[in-house]
């Protein structure tokens, strides 16, 4: 904030801020399936409330927000569902086939993951997956992501020391660990007391009156003012244990999130792609797996041959270690011994280490080189395995001429076959362009066909397909050969103000509000909406627009927003407001006429009365005394106990 004064009679007030560092994410909507069948499909609107939420918490405007969003299949032989190691495991996938620099940050149906709301990958880090219908969960992630660790303060819950099995491997050697609520830890190097603790309960600020005011949150995300009371909220770190649905930002991880995406910013001031080396692409082989940290088995999934100039980063730690053998000049020899650590879902689970991890090792080198790999635990080889002689051949049926529509899919099949018999799983892709850029429509697939669906792809007349085909080490690919079209999407738009009901009296402003985007076009422009009201007609166009109720015909209206697509197709929002010509009241000056007596004066509507009302927590309040005038000055007396919690005052018009 750079500027704060007061205008005429103290009834205004003009604040500028400093720009808003960048934030770049890539949403991308999981959706669940157990043979083939759909179990669980977060909803369309997923984006849009998280959007929603991030920007009044964060230390960010929405023009500073930059995002995209994908879909993915997570498939899953379970039956009950797939492991929090699996589904970021597979994030993180896209992310380096995508060669992004962004966060990405997946949105799922917490059944999903055994009702959890949120995990990330490393703190601070890249990839955090979250339940989108617990919207606050994805900020809580994103902080993670930031370098934010659980609110901790080894004051008032302690210190506790790992054994070195215990401790996260990506801090070792670190093994002592301050503590906070709910057996919640963070590494002692790297952990920054919270200040505001009230027992277990992070505060948004010091829970005392006088000079260090209670601190309340205020939520503008859903158009009306919505108050979050210190008495009930809990800071946006606070871990998930306590029964509470109000997270908001305190000042103290405000300040430090701001700091972190700054400090994001200047290192990708772009933040889209990972940094080229600044030579040709050169081949790779992305090693992938799970650890079972307890009894360190590994489980290894399909490799990916790679092709690039910005190869991902290796992974820091030293728990394990990687050997690579590789023919060369006939002989097999060691090429590559390197330590590593897996990466591990971090769940506010307490304070044990995670079970399992994951780990993305890229080789340097032709896939066809390789031999054999071997991963080497904390004392012994765990794992290994052997390039087989033959690659798999594949052929995919043409899904040439066909359409997919809402009330239409088209079923992709394809031939696949192993010389030496070994088992087959399929990495699905699909271009919008032609062939020109390929994204993940699934990973480690077990079946010969997949029902392309219109939730799934974006619309356009020039999509392809490609499979590949993977026997674990060696591949294989396929594509059509020939492009098949995508209905258009519909795009997707939500009113945030007014708020529905809302009661606009005199001259006061009214902010018109909405969200909208679409699965082809991205964030609409403004001049893709347009407002209008079922009295007035046309009011106007673009995401955000301010006028005066003056404008507006007195009495109920319906305020429609509608959203139209490069394509034509549209989507409308609506609800209805109040209009009225009385002037909303003001309370002018509180003064103590003794030590327990205050008078009040307000000025308002000689059309309608004055009624006073109080509260303890800005959330429920009661009415106490009513003033009729037709002067349109009011004065009120109250009586207070200056022992009793802190009162606030205001004062509304009744028609």
């Amino acid at each position: 904030m750079t500027g704060l004064q007061a205008g005429p009679g103290g009834s205004q007030r003009w604040i500028s801020f400093n720009p808003s560092p960048r934030l770049d994410l890539k949403l991308v909507r999981l959706i669940l399936q157990r043979a083939g069948q759909t179990n669980q499909t977060p909803v369309f609107t997923g984006s849009m409330d998280i959007v929603q939420e991030l920007v009044p918490i964060y230390p960010i405007n929405a023009s500073s927000l930059h995002f995209s969003e994908e879909t993915m299949v997570v498939y899953s032989a379970d039956p009950a569902g797939v492991t929090a190691e699996e589904v970021l495991e597979q994030v993180a996938l896209k992310k380096i086939e995508d060669k992004s620099a962004a966060i990405y940050a997946a949105m799922m149906d917490r059944t999903m993951l055994d009702g959890l709301d949120g995990l990330s990958v490393n703190i601070p880090g890249d990839v955090v997956v979250a339940n989108v219908f617990r919207h606050w969960a994805m900020a809580h992630e994103l902080a993670h992501a930031l370098g934010e660790f659980h609110t901790v303060n080894t004051q008032q819950f302690g210190v506790i020391s790992l054994s070195l099995d215990e401790a996260d491997p990506a801090f070792l050697p670190e093994t002592n660990y301050a503590c906070g609520p709910c057996g919640m830890i963070a590494p002692l190097s790297r952990a920054v007391p919270f200040p505001f603790f009230e027992g277990e309960y992070a505060r948004l600020g010091p829970m005392d009156k006088g000079t260090n005011l209670l601190v309340y949150g205020l939520d503008t995300s859903h158009g009306a003012l919505r108050v979050l009371s210190p008495y009930s909220s809990v800071d946006l770190m606070q871990p998930y244990c306590h029964g509470t649905n109000d997270w908001w930002i305190s000042s103290f991880t405000y300040n430090r999130l701001l700091s972190a995406l700054y400090s994001r910013s200047r290192t990708s001031p772009l933040a889209e792609k990972r940094a080229s080396s600044g030579g040709p692409a050169q081949p790779y082989v992305l090693l992938r797996g799970l650890i079972n940290l307890t009894n360190h088995q590994v489980r290894w999934l399909p490799s990916r041959a790679l092709l690039t100039d910005s190869p991902p980063t290796w992974p820091s730690g030293t728990t394990h270690r990687l050997d690579v053998y590789a023919r060369d000049q006939g002989l097999t020899n060691l090429v590559l011994s390197r330590p590593f650590a897996p990466s591990l879902a971090r769940a506010d689970t307490g304070a044990a280490t995670p079970g399992a991890g994951f780990f993305h090792l890229p080789v340097p080198g032709a896939l066809s080189n390789l031999v054999r790999v071997e991963i080497r635990g904390p004392t012994n080889l765990i794992a290994s395995r052997q390039r087989s002689p033959n690659a798999p051949v594949i052929y995919l049926s043409s899904t040439a001429g066909g359409r997919v529509s809402a009330t239409n899919s088209l079923l992709a099949r394809w031939n696949a076959a192993d010389a030496d018999g070994d088992p087959l799983v399929y990495h699905l892709q699909y271009s919008s362009d032609g062939g020109q850029v390929w994204q993940t429509l699934a990973n480690d697939w077990p079946d010969t066909e997949f029902l392309l669906t219109h939730d799934c792809l974006p619309g356009g007349a020039n999509l392809l397909v490609k499979v590949t085909a993977s026997d674990g080490m060696n591949q294989a690919e396929s594509q059509s050969s020939a492009p098949f079209a995508v209905e258009n999407h519909a795009p997707l738009i939500r009113m945030v103000r007014p708020s529905p009901n809302e009661h606009l009296i005199g001259d006061s402003f009214v902010r018109f509000e909405v969200q909208a985007r679409d699965a082809e076009d991205g964030p609409l422009p403004n001049d893709r909406v347009i407002w209008t009201s079922n009295r007035d007609g046309f009011l106007g166009e673009g995401l955000v627009f301010e006028t005066r109720a003056t404008q507006l015909s007195e009495g109920d209206h319906w305020i429609t927003a509608t959203a139209t697509d490069t394509a034509g197709a549209t989507s409308h929002d609506a609800r209805p407001i109040k209009i009225s010509r009385y002037a909303a009241p003001s309370l002018q000056k509180i003064t103590r006429l003794a030590e327990d007596t205050l008078w009040m004066s307000a000025v308002g509507d000689v059309s309608g009365s004055q009624v006073l009302e109080v509260s303890t927590n800005l959330l429920e309040w009661t009415p106490v005394a009513t003033n009729l005038n037709s002067s349109g000055f009011y004065d009120f007396l109250r009586k207070v106990n200056p022992a009793a919690a802190a009162e606030f005052f205001r004062v509304r018009t009744q028609p």
